[in-house]
């Protein structure tokens, strides 16, 4: 007779946290306050990681920014190597809109760990996340060759509509 070993776990009602689609984005502390931690009580929220000399991932960002302006729809803008000053103006600069939560990670309170994580995880990386749950994460390069090619790229027409393009 067999044995036969199953792994098992009990069946969770939250995801597991990671950068994954079906995860949850890991929150992030800055300065005493955690971050991306309330993104389950968003609709839809889109969260962009870059550096400021990826004019990619800044260009992603600022597009995300401007297109998703719906009521119950998040945008993040995580920046890993300036400080929240710097980050508003290089936000400022890209043209970024008022509406998107602006986070800029090179800080003294920053947790080590927590920008290790990211920069390890999600630099450079559009997340769209639903409910809390990551549905999608595309490099911003292959986000911003859809977006530049006209694709409707994120699948939600009430924000990225005709009228978004």
């Amino acid at each position: 007779m067999g044995t036969l070993f199953v792994a098992a776990r009990p069946t969770a009602s939250e995801a597991d946290y990671g950068f994954n689609p079906g995860e949850q984005l890991p929150s992030i502390e800055v300065e005493g306050v955690r971050w991306l931690s309330d993104l389950q009580y968003d609709s839809m929220s889109y969260v962009v990681v870059w550096s400021k000399d990826d004019a990619v991932s800044r260009a992603v960002a600022s597009w995300v920014s401007r297109s998703a302006n719906n009521p119950g729809v998040g945008a993040y803008s995580i920046c890993l190597d300036a400080d929240q000053t710097d980050t508003r103006l290089i936000a400022s600069l890209d043209n970024t809109s008022h509406g998107a939560e602006l986070l800029g990670m090179k800080s003294g309170s920053t947790d080590k760990q927590d920008l290790k994580v990211l920069k390890d995880n999600a630099e450079g990386r559009l997340f769209i996340v639903k409910k809390g749950v990551i549905q999608r994460a595309l490099k911003t390069d292959e986000a911003w060759s859809l977006i530049s090619s006209g694709t409707d790229l994120l699948k939600e027409p009430a924000v990225f509509g005709a009228s978004a393009r």
